[in-house]
């Protein structure tokens, strides 16, 4: 019979072919469980505080796919540049692996959830199929089941990467030679042995997939590159929307293969290399080459999926023995599920330090997952008395607490009570020791780490003497500690990943981004409303830092740089005259009918040039300016979603990512007209039309006017006029004129007209206008703070007759416009700083132009309204009215263009 010592030979010969076959048991719903309980206790899941900021999926931009991210995940063999789509639930069978391998042991995670479960293809689905596909090894027809092989580098044994002894120099798994790569540098840098594959799935690897998810770009040496558009499944090329999704189900799955490695840290046998494969057995000598099966993963698997055994599958070394024999099946038991606790969630400045913060005598005051427990607990293959290195816990029996449990007083799992009736295997003893918790000392608990006696795991009887091994007592010590811990690690390496927040805000403009809506009227072309991407090629804003110091480690944005994002539909009946719009005073064009029939289906981005970013320490805030060569189009439609993105130096990760996302308004339409449309002559209203075919009608013009100024009616922002009263003509010159808003930033002129002498013949002038397009923070209220203002000798608008200028006084008035609430949904709140007079106007549209019922004219401190009672504008009328008919004409639809516009 071969023993042990005369096999040692022959298991290294055998070892390199081995491995190509090297599997095991899968307990992977465990892993799944333990990362849904993470996310749930990370800042993914958890209510912000206050309860009014803004939640990270929404400022990731995810909010909107936190149901589903749809099915295709992305592989990103980053050093080929080869990207390839993948399903999260794939499999044919046969060596294809096993149909719905991925979803089935996702079901069972859920098993014990009480309330709602994630869905598949949630994010937290999504880290789930990662933790689940991270333990991926190559097909074994002696297997009852298979992950899937679909790997696109070709199926390989990512179990190798799976161990990481802190004490032992930080040692990989090895024995006569290594086998695979640390732990932390297999989840964080994802770079394997020579010769052997790399991780795709790394942080390193999540990052590029976290920036491609936003920007569909890659950014090399500074710069944007387009990337190539993967194709999916069905032989199609993934449309916009679907790559975003896909990406993000990558962010989401490589959390889930990082937090399946930060798991094992909280598993013995992997930070004390101590390999449990079941496979390569030795049944004679009790031995196996790639370790025995662990009882501690498949009895918590068990738990997980609520199976009332379970085996410890035992596959015998071909040509060692004649006979296959079966695994070890525990007795019947009743499962429950896992507590998970409530460990708090640990802060590191660092992804590395939440597997390890150190190595050799360093370990054992270190404060990393696998740290603590590999100083904390014994495994099955490095128990007491056994062949080890380790000097915590102690190697000797002696400096643990003995505790006697008398035969006929401790029970198996199934809770029976074990028999010693011939009296042939004596007691159990239990080894007590204080498991110390460096991270936090309080909780540091006396536990039963190792048991003696002649029963086996399963306390039944395999031999007379008594011999150190681990029992249910021991792996029930284990599991309390290691599994909430497992989970609240886990939550801090997502709340780190996402760790960077930034503040978008209105520039010193207020808005976002202008465009002269001229530019859309004729001569130019038509816009097409679906294909073109013609609207706003600049924006502005504010960006502050507001990622917190992790302990003393500040958070400063570094060395990268800025890219902005706007993500939006369409509405696909838009016309540059604007008589698609929707308008307020149509009760069934604003219905949701109406709205999203006009509302294309996809949603679509456009992104900026980048900007460095030289430095932004926590708190500091920065005004940028973002160049889009492909334009956000004038057609917009809500939601419209601005995005910032960050990727640079992060407190000490040298390449990090950090998104801010905000709800802006579609473009808001702001019209100033410059017209004479009616006419109050001795309280009746003439048009244009009506004054020019009737020479009295004129002479009324002439005597009514008698030295008074006349004004047109809303939404004109102003429009003033002379009327000459002596002599057979008048002169009205509509010249030079500025809107300057938000308290004077941006100013905006317009030459609108020329002196014009007419005689009764020569009609009244034609009307002409000024439009503007802005992005602003709330579509409901358009512009927030707005302020029309004039200096009357700076910028005259009055003139009159042959006889000279003449000027108004010097007076300057500023109205600023703020959403206000208080009076109900879509009100304005308008302050008359000259006055100091309130007043609260209905948000509505006319003509397509978006504008505040009652808009203030001033002049010389006098306030001017549209006339409910005469129904034409006049001196001291009333500011609110019924609305007005649609009296502005084709010719009128389209704006003249802006001489300037400064500030902007």
């Amino acid at each position: 019979m071969l023993t042990v010592k005369s096999t040692a030979a022959i298991m290294l010969i055998l070892f390199l072919a081995f491995l190509s076959s090297y599997s095991y048991g899968y307990e992977v719903s465990t892993h799944a469980a333990l990362a849904r309980e993470a996310y749930g206790k990370s800042k993914l899941e958890t209510q912000p505080t206050p309860p009014e900021t803004i939640d990270l999926l929404t400022r990731l931009g995810v909010s909107s796919y936190k149901g589903d991210l749809g099915n295709l995940y992305l592989d990103m063999n980053l050093d080929k540049g080869i990207v390839t789509v993948r399903l999260n639930n794939p499999g044919e069978g046969g060596k294809t692996g096993d149909v719905d391998f991925t979803e089935d042991k996702f079901k069972r995670a859920n098993r014990w959830v009480t309330g709602d479960s994630p869905t598949f293809q949630s994010p937290a689905g999504w880290m789930m199929v990662g933790a689940i596909r991270e333990d991926d090894v190559t097909y074994d027809k002696g297997m009852k089941e298979n992950p899937p092989q679909d790997d696109p580098q070709g199926s390989f044994n990512r179990v190798y990467n799976h161990f990481y002894d802190p004490y032992l120099d930080g040692r990989p798994m090895q024995a006569a030679i290594i086998a695979g790569v640390a732990s932390p540098d297999w989840a964080i840098d994802g770079k394997g042995l020579p010769l052997a594959k790399n991780n795709h799935f790394s942080i390193k690897n999540a990052r590029e997939a976290m920036f491609r998810a936003v920007t569909l770009k890659t950014l090399k040496n500074g710069q944007l590159e387009t990337l190539p558009v993967p194709e999916a499944p069905d032989g199609n090329g993934l449309t916009g929307e679907q790559q975003r999704k896909a990406y993000w189900a990558t962010v989401f799955k490589s959390l889930g293969h990082a937090q399946h490695l930060l798991h094992d840290m909280a598993q013995p046998q992997h930070t004390r290399d101590d390999w449990h494969a079941g496979t390569g057995c030795i049944i004679s000598d009790n031995a196996c080459l790639a370790g025995k099966a662990s009882f501690y993963e498949k009895y918590l698997e068990a738990r997980v999926n609520g199976d009332p055994t379970f085996s410890l599958p035992t596959q015998v070394l071909p040509g060692m023995e004649q006979e296959i024999r079966d695994s070890d099946v525990s007795p019947a038991f009743n499962p429950s599920a896992p507590n998970y606790g409530n460990y708090a969630i640990p802060q590191f400045n660092g992804f590395r330090e939440h597997y390890t913060g150190g190595i050799n005598d360093v370990s054992y005051s270190a404060k990393g997952l696998a740290n603590y427990s590999n100083m904390g607990f014994y495994s099955a293959g490095t128990n007491l008395d056994s062949i080890t290195h380790h000097e915590r816990p102690p190697n000797d029996g002696g400096a643990l607490t003995e505790r006697k449990l008398a035969s006929g007083t401790f029970t198996n799992l199934a809770g029976e009570l074990v028999n010693n009736m011939l009296n042939q295997y004596g007691d159990l003893y239990l080894y007590d020791y204080k498991v110390t918790d460096n991270n936090n000392p309080a909780d540091s608990p006396i536990k039963p780490l190792s048991s003696k006696s002649a029963f086996d795991q399963f306390l039944r009887a395999k031999g007379k003497k008594p011999v150190y091994s681990l029992n249910h007592y021991n792996y029930n010590a284990q599991a309390d500690l290691l599994l909430p811990r497992a989970v609240a690690y886990s939550a801090g390496l997502i709340d780190y990943f996402f760790r960077g927040e930034m503040e978008i805000s209105l520039p010193k403009e207020g808005i976002y981004g202008l465009v002269d809506h001229a530019k859309f009227a004729p001569p130019n072309p038509a816009t097409d409303p679906i294909n073109d991407f013609k609207g706003f090629g600049k924006i502005k804003l504010k960006l502050k830092n507001t990622t917190e110091s992790i302990g003393s480690s500040p958070q400063t944005m570094s060395n990268g740089v800025l890219v902005a994002v706007f993500k939006f539909y369409r509405n696909s009946e838009y016309t540059d005259d604007l008589s698609g719009e929707l308008s307020d005073d149509d009760p069934e064009a604003t219905t949701q009918a109406n709205i999203e029939r006009k509302k294309t289906k996809v949603e679509e981005t456009v992104v900026s040039e980048p900007v460095p970013l030289s430095s932004l320490a926590f708190g500091e805030e920065t005004e940028l300016t973002f160049n889009f060569p492909q334009e956000l189009p004038i057609n917009a439609w809500a939601p419209v979603r601005l995005s910032v993105v960050f990727r640079g130096k992060l407190g000490d990760e040298e390449d990090a990512v950090a998104i801010a996302e905000k709800k802006i308004s579609s473009p808001v339409f702001f019209t100033i007209f410059n017209r004479m449309d009616l006419v109050n002559l001795f309280g009746t209203c003439y048009t244009k039309e009506q004054v020019n075919a009737d020479f009295e009608v004129f002479r009324l013009l002439r005597d009514e006017c008698n030295g008074y100024y006349f004004y047109s009616p809303y939404p004109d922002w102003h429009l003033m006029g002379v009327c000459q009263w002596s002599g057979m003509y008048a002169y009205a010159y509509f010249g030079a004129y500025n809107a300057n808003l938000n308290k004077g930033n941006i100013t905006v002129s317009w030459n609108t007209g020329s002196t014009a002498a007419f005689f009764a013949d020569a009609g009244i002038i034609t009307p002409r206008s000024g439009r503007l397009a802005f992005l602003v923070d709330d579509e409901k209220t358009g512009l927030r703070a707005t302020a029309l203002s004039w200096d009357a000798f700076d910028n005259s608008m009055f003139y009159q007759g042959p006889y000279g200028h003449h000027g108004l006084a010097s007076t300057r008035n500023d109205l600023l416009l703020q959403d206000d609430d208080s009076q109900g949904d879509d009100w304005l709140r308008l302050i008359d700083y000259e006055n100091m007079a309130d007043k609260y106007f209905r948000f509505r549209s006319y003509r397509g132009v978006k504008f505040y019922d009652g808009a203030y004219y001033v002049l010389n401190g006098n306030l001017f309204g549209y006339s409910s009672t005469s129904g034409c504008l006049s001196y001291g009328g009333g500011l609110t009215g019924p609305p007005l008919p649609d009296l502005v004409g084709d010719s009128e639809r389209y704006p003249v263009p802006a001489a300037s516009i400064e500030g902007w």
